[in-house]
């Protein structure tokens, strides 16, 4: 469509803008109808908090195929998108509750 980024160059023009927070913050049309959608990037520092795991207890569990993967954000920075890590905590919270 003309005039519209890819993902891909999105995710570069935002985290060119955004270089040096925590939090970068795109915007992207989803397939889905036109809808617009707004997604946060979370960095390590900001899993570790809302999962409570250490940094090595996630790359581990990545390593795993048991946490979501980090997204490139540029050649040294990765995030991973909020609604991933909200997916994986309601995923455990729904594991624990079959287990009870």
């Amino acid at each position: 469509v003309p005039g519209h980024l890819d993902q891909k160059e999105l995710v570069r023009s935002v985290c060119k803008i955004t270089n040096g927070n925590s939090v970068c913050h795109y915007v992207f049309d989803c397939m889905n109808g036109g809808q617009r959608m707004s997604h946060q990037i979370l960095k390590l520092k900001e899993i570790s908090s809302l999962t409570k795991l250490s940094s090595s207890t996630i790359y581990r569990l990545v390593q795993a195929g048991e946490f979501p993967r980090p997204i490139k954000l540029a050649a040294h920075a990765s995030g991973w998108l909020e609604s991933d890590i909200d997916d994986w905590i309601r995923d455990r919270k729904e594991a624990s509750e079959i287990l009870k």
